[in-house]
């Protein structure tokens, strides 16, 4: 099969605009940042530009295949879309890196169906970013990583890479800060939720961590026994479709660009945006942004424009990517129809108006027809008929083409594609084919899926092997028209069937194990879509069993969110977990209690105070019930950690007596603990009665009560002194005393001031 669908957009008549990109790589070079933003409609070849420039990149700025760093091309079978390059398998060393490539690839958060779907950014491309980042890191700080610096970098690289989390010790202190709105969380549950015993931080501010430590200070070019000197190594990151760019990419936007222009470093950022949405959204970004965080990419060009004056070098540049004209698509024609005759060729060009891409869809619609040329040979020229009908169709504009073509479609292919969109613009290929093989009267095979990739061109792959296959349908008016055909009446009972089967394949692969299985953005899209049907389901009538396997989905879903640093959405799915709550709450047969305890972390972590406080009822009251205050010490301590982050719930929600009252509780706890241990009192459990001390003082504080708060730090001072005392040669726990001792002093100010009054 002619595989000239499946390659991407030929490259003609961008030389200019090439050009401009070249030579803001040169100022790059020299330490001056860049902020290119191409502007078009779709079809005319933003990521095509992008594709070009980084195979000028990987030819002029480093050795060819085999011998560079990079691969020469984008170019990956099935995937048109690709902004990050494959790199095939090799077991020997790789030379040293010339420059870094991170490519994003955004969609429309309304076309991911599911609850709380990812929609980071940063978070879907990791996985193109991490190989690199492990040799600049080995390359910056040397093979050993014995410095501080180093192995807070390396700390950095694993945590983003692994469980998505930085392994930055909680300070149980940090809770009182009378200044500050932010609250800490105790240290959870050991033995129950260990791997939540960190703090939690943002994934922006651990690439921007990584990034200004790579960017700042430059990767080792010496080697042997001589003293490595530092290069600088530029960076081009890529945001493509950035009008639909999530919150958390663009704060790591703006604050990396901030300092790499207070800095001189070597970054390009390079956005693809279409035009009609930059004109929205920059007259949006004009007006006054009620929020701290920025709206759009936009947005971001004005804050950093306002804070340069408005002009200068630096600042974002905007550039409108022009229409083709007719001789520079001659040749893309000319090697798709070579038989198209040069009056045919004339007259259809003359009605694509500049755009590849629509003429790629107009070749596509031809070639899926062979009776539209002479012997039904696609090589051949168009037949007077064939002529017509391809004149006519090109009348169209882009989204009436795309109709059209799924309209003409077999039905076989045409009822694939509409089952594919119930998932969203991207969907899981074994997941559809399983689900409709349940259902009688559905035609739906590999083969149809192979159709549309090619030779109709409406969906590619995302994924390669040996992860599961993958799609994504190419451009959002394909997902449009597929995804509205589902409620036609020829389609309803097919539809009602597909989601009743999806639930139950979906339900199968979690109790197998297959959706752990999946690429990590796409075990958040399978546990999104089996909790949205699930939840459909519940909302008509109320179901034990079903509602035992939602509280499961949702607390995987919270936890797949925080393994990939996704905050937001994973206090989105707590919020969920905790709304979906039975009354008396969830039995741990049905949600496991240290998944209870770490969506109450996830929900506390962004600021969903009642949720966490909701969520933390149902872990209190499961450990009450399974004996956890007579149970090892450990057990009963574990116990105390769930009633006083509760207690922080309450006190974050002003709830101040509820607060102090599970301080109380959790006090009760580790003191028995303490006079029941004696001399064997860990002092890991030591440093938790101060901490909930601490936060109880802390809470008596806000509430106005000053010689109570008084009393409570100086407990926790007393016990951090003693610990300090037996064990001084961790700095942590001097430095927590030492934060705690600043807490005494204040209260006793306090305490004066009350006085005095």
């Amino acid at each position: 099969m002619d595989r000239t669908s499946q390659r991407p957009t030929p490259f003609v008549g961008r030389a200019a605009e090439l050009a401009t990109l070249r030579q803001a790589w040169q100022h790059v070079e020299a330490g001056k940042p860049q902020f290119l933003i191409w502007t078009a409609d779709t079809g005319l070849g933003k990521t095509r530009l992008v594709q070009a420039f980084y195979e000028w990149l990987s030819t002029h700025r480093d050795a060819r295949d085999p011998d560079g760093y990079w691969p020469d091309s984008l170019d990956i079978a099935g995937r048109t879309l690709a902004v990050n390059p494959q790199f095939p398998p090799t077991d020997g060393p790789r030379p040293a890196i010339p420059w870094l490539w991170w490519g994003l690839r955004f969609t429309e958060t309304r076309y991911e169906r599911g609850i709380a779907a990812s929609s980071c950014g940063l978070v879907n491309a990791k996985e193109h970013l991490a190989p690199h980042l492990e040799p600049l890191v080995r390359a910056h700080h040397g093979r050993a990583l014995t410095t501080d610096a180093a192995r807070t970098t390396a700390g950095i690289l694993a945590n983003l890479f692994s469980a998505g989390l930085v392994s930055t010790a909680l300070d149980a202190f940090s809770v009182y800060e009378l200044d500050r709105e932010r609250r800490g969380l105790d240290a959870p549950l050991s033995g129950i939720a260990e791997q939540q015993s960190r703090e939690r931080r943002d994934v922006v501010e651990d690439l921007l961590a990584l990034f200004c430590d790579l960017l700042g200070s430059g990767i080792a070019a010496g080697s042997g026994d001589e003293k490595p000197r530092k290069r600088p190594i530029p960076c081009a990151l890529i945001l493509d479709d950035a009008h639909w760019a999530d919150v958390d990419t663009l704060r790591f936007v703006e604050a990396l660009y901030r300092d790499a222009l207070r800095h001189h470093w070597p970054l390009l950022l390079l956005c693809t945006h279409w035009e009609q949405e930059w004109n929205i959204q920059h007259a949006e970004a004009r007006t006054p942004n009620p929020d701290n965080d920025p709206r759009s990419i936009a947005d971001v060009c004005e804050r950093i424009a306002a804070r340069r004056g408005g002009q200068g070098a630096g600042c974002c540049q905007v550039e409108r990517l022009r229409r083709l004209p007719d001789p520079d698509l001659g040749p893309v024609l000319a090697a798709a129809l070579p038989g198209v005759t040069e009056s045919q060729a004339d007259a259809l060009l003359a009605r694509v108006g500049g755009n590849p891409g629509f003429l790629m869809d107009l070749v596509a619609y031809a070639r899926t027809d062979p009776m539209l040329f002479e012997h039904g040979d696609t090589k051949a020229p168009l037949t007077a008929d064939g002529f017509a009908d391809l004149r006519e169709t090109a009348e169209l504009d882009h989204q009436d083409l795309i109709r059209k073509r799924f309209r003409e479609l077999d039905d076989a292919l045409r009822q694939t594609l509409t089952l594919a969109s119930y998932q969203g613009a991207r969907f899981l290929d074994d997941l559809l084919l399983e689900t409709a093989a349940r259902i009688d009267g559905v035609a739906c095979t590999a083969g149809d899926l192979a159709r549309g990739r090619d030779p109709h061109a409406i969906i590619d792959h995302v994924t390669t092997a040996p992860l599961p296959p993958a799609s994504e349908f190419r451009q959002r008016a394909w997902y449009e028209v597929a995804h509205r055909q589902l409620d036609k009446p020829q389609h309803r009972g097919h539809k009602r069937a597909f989601a009743d089967q999806l639930r139950q394949v979906l339900t199968d692969w979690r109790t197998a194990g297959r959706i752990s299985a999946l690429e990590p953005r796409d075990q958040t899209l399978a546990l999104s879509l089996l909790a949205a049907e699930l939840g459909r389901v519940l909302d008509g009538k109320a179901e034990a069993p079903v509602l035992a396997v939602l509280g499961a989905t949702l607390a995987d879903l919270v936890q797949s969110h925080q393994a990939a640093g996704e905050h937001r959405q994973a206090a989105s799915a707590a919020h969920e977990l905790a709304r979906r709550m039975p009354k008396g709450g969830w039995p741990a047969a049905w949600v496991e209690l240290d998944a209870q305890f770490a969506a109450g972390l996830g929900a506390q972590g962004f600021s969903a105070q009642s949720d966490a406080s909701t969520l933390y009822d149902s872990v209190i009251a499961g450990l009450e019930a399974a004996g956890h205050r007579a149970a090892p010490p450990e057990r009963q301590n574990d116990l105390a950690t769930v009633y006083s982050n509760r207690g922080n719930a309450h006190r974050g929600r002003g709830d101040l007596d509820a607060a102090i009252a599970d301080y109380g509780a959790a006090i009760g706890l580790r003191e028995a603990l303490r006079a029941a241990l004696g001399e064997q009192w860990p002092p890991a459990m030591r440093n938790d009665l101060a901490g909930v001390y601490s936060n109880r003082g802390a809470a008596h504080g806000n509430a106005g009560r000053s010689d109570d708060a008084l009393a409570d730090f100086a407990r926790a001072v007393a016990i951090l002194q003693a610990l300090v005392d037996a064990y001084p040669g961790i700095p942590a726990w001097r430095a927590t005393l030492e934060q705690s001792e600043q807490n005494l002093a204040l209260a006793r100010r306090l305490a004066v001031g009350d006085a005095d009054e």
